[in-house]
């Protein structure tokens, strides 16, 4: 058993639960059931991270205030997962024809949050993830396409090259900062 505190196992939940929704989205826009895939095995992440968290709240408890301070954190972890759950369902519609899901990505994908793809410029030299400082745009870097190869979730180590294609969600100002960050016009 992990003895990670519960506090690191709650924010991995909910950082998970969020980027999961993102590649569920990304997975139907782009209609890629590797994305979809990857969504699934997180899903799975998820399940063990919450097994984690209840063992170590039933460890924690000596007392019934112990139990009643520690239900709010129980209460975090379920919400995360249902997130995580929410989002292998989102993933699960590329079953569904291309047509039918137009309505559900209209309704999900708002101006101000936007998942775009962003193309590392021919003329600009490689360069690590870390050191493109995409959060600095307020975007997220969900997935990194290397020729014919996805990368989930690329550490800031996973060298950019030129032609390769970024998925990023966030706003699109961000997008277009990024953009021009990198030397490519809008």
């Amino acid at each position: 058993m992990s003895r990670r505190p519960l506090r690191d196992l709650l924010l991995e939940m909910k950082d998970t639960s969020e980027y999961m929704v993102d590649l569920a989205l990304t997975s139907i826009l782009f209609n890629s059931r590797e994305m979809a895939r990857h969504v699934f095995e997180l899903e799975e992440k998820m399940d063990r991270l919450m097994v984690e968290v209840k063992k170590l709240a039933m460890i924690a408890v000596r007392t019934e205030e112990d139990a009643e301070s520690l239900l709010p954190i129980l209460e975090i972890a379920e919400a995360a997962e249902d997130i995580s759950n929410a989002a292998g369902d989102i993933a699960k519609l590329l079953k569904y024809p291309v047509e039918a899901r137009i309505p559900l990505m209209e309704a999900l994908i708002t101006p101000e949050d936007t998942i775009s793809l962003v193309l590392y410029p021919r003329e600009a030299p490689p360069r690590t993830v870390g050191s493109l400082r995409v959060e600095d745009h307020g975007l997220r870097l969900l997935a990194l396409r290397k020729r014919r190869r996805w990368i989930m979730e690329p550490d800031d180590e996973v060298l950019v090259e030129p032609g390769d294609l970024m998925v990023v969600s966030g706003p699109e100002d961000g997008v277009e900062s990024l953009k021009k960050g990198l030397g490519e016009e809008g």
